[in-house]
């Protein structure tokens, strides 16, 4: 199965450890295009990659029986292919595959980095993002009741609470348009633990959030960094989406700061 892997190309790399970012539910590589347009003039290697089924990855007739354990195969078989150990960087969904991948592939990361990610412990099934994994036919009615706006639809939610309220409705068409088929199966994976317990990382694991994410609160956030022992890092942004918000230069420039000390 062929994986699609994009890269920047700096004129002068300055960092050993490339970067490597994994995207969320329905996301693919494209995602980070504007990530590795800036780091490439920062002379940062960096890659993006899609899942199978995602993107321009092979694999649109498995991706709806996909598990979290083949989305941990595919995140492997891309390190693997790398020079150097990566530092992997898992936004939402991508956080929790990452997680995962730590019971039997730390050897393999340089640093593991949770941007925005699902939570340790599982998506609580009471949440707005549980419940649109869970159920997802009643995460809009029941976001239309916890918002009191009755005639809200489907796109106008996905721009105002997931993707960024900055986006106009016409950029919301175009985004949604490219967003891809997600598996059924993952939806159950995402609600248990990630990784056991009795699994200690011994990696650096940072704990990232955005200032302005409505989906993975500081709570939850909190939650994540309690279970690893790490502190939470919160960097500016005005959506979970941080990387396709009109502002994710100041999302990338913080993040670039903060992973700088491990780059050699």
């Amino acid at each position: 199965m062929k994986l699609e892997l994009i890269q920047n190309h700096p004129s002068h790399i300055t960092n050993t450890h490339p970067l490597l970012f994994l995207h969320g539910a329905a996301g693919a590589a494209w995602n980070f295009q504007g990530y590795l347009d800036y780091l490439e003039e920062k002379g940062v290697l960096a890659y993006a990659m899609s899942l199978r089924g995602h993107g321009m990855s092979d694999g649109d007739e498995l991706v709806e029986h996909a598990t979290m354990d083949d989305y941990v195969y595919d995140l492997i078989h891309v390190i693997e292919q790398l020079d150097e150990k990566p530092i992997v960087i898992g936004h939402s969904m991508g956080g929790a595959i990452l997680q995962r991948s730590l019971k039997d592939h730390q050897e393999l990361i340089h640093v593991a980095v949770l941007l925005s990610s699902a939570n340790a412990n599982g998506i609580d099934p009471s949440s707005p993002l549980g419940v649109f994994f869970s159920q997802g036919r009643d995460f809009l009615r029941e976001m239309r009741q916890t918002l009191n706006e009755p005639k809200l639809g489907i796109d106008e939610l996905l721009r105002r609470y997931v993707l960024s309220s900055r986006i106009s409705e016409e950029e919301m068409k175009v985004l949604r348009a490219k967003l891809s088929k997600e598996s059924k199966v993952i939806r159950k994976d995402l609600l248990k633990p990630f990784l056991p317990h009795d699994v200690i990382v011994h990696i650096p694991l940072l704990v990232v959030g955005c200032e302005g994410d409505l989906i993975i609160t500081h709570d939850k956030l909190k939650e994540t960094a309690d279970r690893y022992q790490a502190p939470v890092h919160l960097i500016p942004g005005a959506s979970h989406f941080l990387m396709i918000d009109p502002d994710y230069v100041s999302s990338i420039q913080a993040l670039d700061t903060l992973l700088k000390p491990y780059y050699l």
